[in-house]
């Protein structure tokens, strides 16, 4: 899966590289389905999942199982209206299988063109 940082800002790709080299936020965007579609290379600095171990899959997938629930909740609510967004705080599976405390900005961007 290619990093979306570079293709999407229209940052030269080694500039887009450098500037992640110390990003401590991952971004993961996904389809209407919940499938990853695009995550930034953060995501293996800061969940130790390199970026090709989430393609295609649910983004819940990674929500620790207690904790499933109410990210679905909050998943639904946004995606129930475009431009919406929310907020999620709680646990997302790592890389080694350990839970991190995250938290988690949910934003519906289906009426943007280019994300969608």
């Amino acid at each position: 899966m290619p990093p979306i940082a570079a293709p999407t800002s229209g940052l030269d790709p080694a500039l887009a590289s450098a500037l992640d080299a110390d990003l401590q936020e991952v971004v993961i965007v996904t389809g209407t389905d919940g499938r990853v579609r695009g995550v930034t290379p953060s995501v293996a600095r800061v969940l130790g999942i390199p970026p090709h171990g989430l393609a295609d899959r649910m983004v819940a997938a990674i929500v620790h199982p207690s904790d499933r629930r109410r990210f679905a909740l909050e998943w639904q609510r946004v995606a129930a209206s475009p431009s919406a967004s929310g907020r999620f705080s709680g646990r997302l599976i790592t890389g080694p299988g350990t839970a991190r405390e995250v938290e988690v900005r949910i934003t519906n961007r289906v009426d943007v063109p280019e994300v969608s």
